[in-house]
């Protein structure tokens, strides 16, 4: 598919979306555009923080979130017209869209980073798992905590490569001396990390990149060093690429729930229980979401 052609599909994109938006403020209700399936975590805090009728609109990227932003703004008819944009920071550096009120820009990577604190996972256990620290076996649930913050410590570990590379190939992209596109939804977290109850373990190799991305330029070479001064600096659970941290949060709770089902020789807990929870990988973003943490900025950011 040419570039060209991918750029006319662009266009044809946000002037469907731009009609959705007209439809939306002609029956009175507050427009709010998200980059894509984002509207699951933020459903729930919007009706919660926010008391007026709003309609989402799936704008399918971050660059569509901004295209549309801009295309309103000077509008003649609906230049003033209030509307929300949400959008995820990414490795992106972000200064021009940080100024503009009507965007929110979040914390970390993306809204996925938010599913997986320990906070988090401690509300899990209290209303999945139904046990807590003032149940009649207060050390199961201190050892799940336990084993929770030790697999994701080493996961985060594990993984750091792997985000240095991400951040380094984007970098490259962002000027222009790396032209093809990469999917990286295509990398599921098996072609990274082996994880366990026991411990996550590091399974891909930096030197052979190109068996995560066979579809770089046989020419190109990777240097890391920026890449790695940047995410060192950082809090690698919120810095780090939100998917695979999701995807990791997701495989560990199937991998709890599993041990909590067993009728012996469980990893973590004394007794046996059935656990409801399911975790399509599909639609995690939806099944956790009133579990996730709700960043003060975004507070703030609906009251404004």
């Amino acid at each position: 598919m040419s570039r060209v052609h991918n750029m006319a599909q662009a266009r044809d994109n946000i002037s469907v979306k731009y009609h959705e938006f007209m439809r939306i403020c002609s029956n009175n209700k507050l427009p709010i555009f998200f980059e894509g399936e984002d509207e699951k975590y933020y459903s729930i805090r919007l009706d919660n923080l926010m008391n007026v009728e709003w309609v989402g609109i799936n704008c399918g990227g971050k660059k569509k979130v901004i295209s549309l932003r801009d295309k309103i703004r000077i509008s003649e008819a609906y230049h003033d017209k209030k509307s929300l944009f949400f959008i995820d920071s990414d490795f992106d550096q972000n200064e021009e869209i940080k100024k503009l009120t009507d965007v929110y820009l979040t914390p970390c990577y993306s809204v996925e980073n938010l599913y997986i604190s320990d906070s988090a996972f401690i509300k899990i256990l209290r209303s999945e798992f139904n046990i807590s620290e003032y149940d009649e076996s207060p050390d199961c649930y201190l050892r799940a905590i336990q084993c929770f913050k030790d697999r994701k410590r080493e996961f985060l570990e594990a993984i750091t490569d792997f985000n240095s590379l991400i951040h380094y190939l984007r970098m490259k992209e962002a000027s222009g001396e790396l032209k093809t596109k990469l999917n990286l939804n295509n990398i599921d977290i098996d072609k990274l990390v082996s994880i366990s109850l026991t411990e996550v373990k590091k399974i891909y190799s930096l030197e052979k990149y190109r068996e995560l991305f066979p579809e770089l330029p046989e020419d190109f070479e990777i240097n890391l060093d920026i890449s790695e001064s940047y995410l060192i600096r950082g809090n690698s659970e919120m810095i780090f690429r939100g998917k695979q941290n999701l995807d990791f949060f997701r495989t560990f709770i199937l991998l709890l729930r599993q041990d909590r089902g067993k009728k012996s020789d469980r990893e973590v807990f004394l007794e046996s229980g059935k656990i409801k929870l399911q975790l399509t990988k599909a639609n995690t973003l939806s099944e956790l979401s009133q579990y996730a943490d709700t960043p003060h900025c975004l507070k703030e950011f609906l009251a404004a």
